[in-house]
């Protein structure tokens, strides 16, 4: 049995996930699209839109400020539905080509925008605010879209098979830097026949909700592929061997057995300052890939709008057919290295949108 079920508001705020809590990050700058009235932070998942308001000439002083600062949330709101309106959600088309064919849909986005939070102002004349919109996240615009390019029946993905070796990989890391590839909220792993290897079906729903189909990054780095190969195991220490590595443990267990140990009661106490330290320390960021990332380069990009990824067959074979990446690929732990997206709106012209309605003329009721 299957249930959809709304979530209070105000149990989403007191649990909000974070990015941290949602494991987007990856080391790697993230692709930022920048707007003129905003931008797009395709690895952490969100849209920022910046508005201004100045109170009516007729307002009361005492009234001033409230009255700019609503029209500066207004101006925000609607600049984010225009932004909204040029992404791509699939490699076939932008959100406003959903929308006009979907007006149930219209409604949605429009409320993801109105529960958006502020996350920065200024007060002046003009009165500035920041507004952040999720595009991924429990609230955010990729679960609006989910059941309509996700609304198939999912192919039963391949039973994970335990894979008890160091070299067992962590997450997925496609370069497709040269492809001319562009970011959108659905992207696919295709061959070189066109045949899907990754896309949402393959995502846990829950794995989907929080990070999306993959994180999109940036780097200067070029690939060494001459000593490696194509698709290089990239490792990274994780623990000294030694006396040392005990206190990499549970902290409290080892106190305890000290404890036991020494006969006395020093042990409990070393355990639980132990603790006590451990929980003070902050705690080092997870990358989305993990420590031990499978390294592949994509060989081009290609759908209507270049969103999804090109890989060569024996790439493609190797993650379709091997059980070792099924969990990965199921729990989106994939990071795809991109160019930098220059003009953010890419020549579209959100006043006329083919076929589309103007998205930033939405009224909110």
């Amino acid at each position: 049995i299957r249930a959809k079920v709304p979530v209070p508001r105000d149990i989403l705020d007191a649990h909000p996930l974070t990015e941290e809590e949602r494991e987007t990050w990856s080391g790697y700058p993230p692709l930022v699209e920048e707007f003129p009235d905003g931008i797009i932070n395709w690895q952490e998942g969100y849209l920022l839109a910046y508005g201004e308001g100045i109170a009516g000439k007729d307002t009361p002083k005492d009234k001033r400020t409230l009255s700019a600062r609503r029209a500066a949330v207004t101006d925000a709101q609607a600049k984010a539905l225009e932004i909204m309106a040029g992404i791509r959600v699939d490699a076939r088309k932008h959100v406003q080509g959903y929308l006009a064919e979907d007006e149930a849909l219209s409604y949605r986005v429009e409320g993801t925008v109105r529960d958006s939070k502020v996350i920065e102002e200024t007060q002046g004349e003009p009165y500035r605010v920041t507004l952040k919109v999720p595009l991924t996240g429990v609230s955010g615009l990729g679960v609006i879209f989910y059941d309509t390019v996700a609304g198939e029946p999912k192919p039963k993905p391949p039973t994970a098979t335990p894979v008890r070796s160091p070299s067992l990989y962590t997450g997925l890391v496609i370069d497709a830097r040269g492809t001319g590839l562009t970011p959108a909220l659905f992207p696919r792993v295709v061959n070189t026949g066109g045949t899907t290897v990754y896309s949402v079906e393959t995502v846990d729903e829950g794995a989907f909700i929080k990070r999306g189909v993959a994180g999109y990054a940036v780097s200067d780095k070029e690939l060494d592929t001459t000593r490696v190969g194509s698709s290089p195991l990239v490792v990274k220490a994780i623990k000294i061997e030694g006396p040392q590595l005990a206190l990499a443990g549970d902290f409290h267990t080892f106190g305890h057995t000290f404890g036991q140990t020494l006969g006395s009661t020093l042990g409990p106490i070393l355990g639980n300052f132990l603790i006590a330290q451990n929980e003070a320390a902050p705690k080092p960021k997870r990358r989305r890939q993990g420590v031990n990332p499978l390294r592949i380069k994509g060989v081009d990009s290609s759908g209507v709008l270049r969103a999804n990824i090109v890989l060569s067959d024996s790439d493609a074979r190797k993650l379709a057919e091997s059980p070792k990446f099924s969990n990965i690929l199921q729990q989106s732990r994939v990071i795809i290295l991109t160019d930098t997206v220059i003009g953010g709106t890419e020549g579209h012209d959100l006043q006329n949108p083919p076929g589309g309605t103007l998205i930033s003329e939405i009224r909110f009721r």
